[in-house]
């Protein structure tokens, strides 16, 4: 397992959230620390505090097509219409890219399916750059 010092840098622009705050990275070099803008004010984040690691939530405009987040539990899944990637234990299917739907108050994968019994989420990948 990759250490915090070993994790891949967020181009600037990606959005991050630790424990439901979120906030646009500045700067970020890959290691234990990087620069964020919250709510326009410019801080310091730690990736990792208290054994509890930020979340991916989306990438910059320079970003990679690979997910750079971790695993999150679902209770911290964003409900706001955007993809992410779901995971569920114990099921054929145990993945799937998926969105909340408010109306039907579930999960669905973007197949049209409920995706139900997830228990954790992570950010999609952003898809290719145009002219790809």
């Amino acid at each position: 397992m990759a250490t915090v010092e070993q994790r891949a840098a967020l181009p600037v622009g990606s959005e991050i959230d630790y424990m439901g705050e979120r906030a646009v990275v500045v700067a970020d070099d890959g290691g234990p620390s990087l620069l964020v803008d919250v709510d326009g004010i410019a801080q310091e984040w730690m990736w990792e505090f208290e054994g509890q690691p930020c979340t991916t939530i989306s990438l910059g405009a320079e970003g990679s097509l690979v997910a750079l987040g971790r695993w999150a539990p679902i209770g911290t899944a964003p409900k706001d219409g955007s993809r992410v990637m779901l995971f569920r234990k114990g099921f054929a299917e145990d993945r799937a890219l998926c969105w909340w739907n408010d109306s039907l108050g579930d999960w669905m994968a973007v197949q049209g399916s409920a995706f139900l019994g997830a228990t954790h989420w992570v950010a999609a990948p952003a898809g290719p750059p145009d002219g790809f």
